[in-house]
């Protein structure tokens, strides 16, 4: 009866309590799944014009950012896009010339300095 008692007394408080913590482990879940999502969305979108708005539209919701924030980048992101482009088309080149001098195709030409 005594320990009844005295639960009923401290319920209030235990329940504060948890519902910080419960607080605190859902931003921390939120922390680590976000993320995770958008690595994943992200994957194939080097190949799509505008395809990152689609995906920050989405992360923003998720951290509750108005969408007209991300509509904002609409006007600079024609100039990112050619960025992000002519980044990922040096990068394949770049690993294409590795492979093959990896494996002996790419052969030194006589202008070439030699190492």
């Amino acid at each position: 009866m005594l320990a009844g008692a005295e639960l009923g007394v401290d319920a209030p408080q235990i329940a504060a309590q948890s519902h910080f913590l419960a607080d605190i482990f859902l931003r921390l879940i939120r922390m680590i799944v976000a993320p995770l999502i958008t690595g994943g969305i992200v994957t194939g979108i080097a190949g799509v014009p505008r395809a990152t708005l689609v995906v920050l539209l989405a992360v923003a919701g998720s951290f509750q950012i108005p969408a007209t924030a991300v509509l904002m980048l609409l006007g600079v992101d024609t100039l990112m896009d050619m960025g992000r482009t002519a980044l990922n088309v040096i990068g394949n080149c770049m690993a294409a010339a590795v492979v093959a001098r990896w494996e002996g195709e790419l052969k030194l030409t006589a202008n070439a300095p030699a190492r």
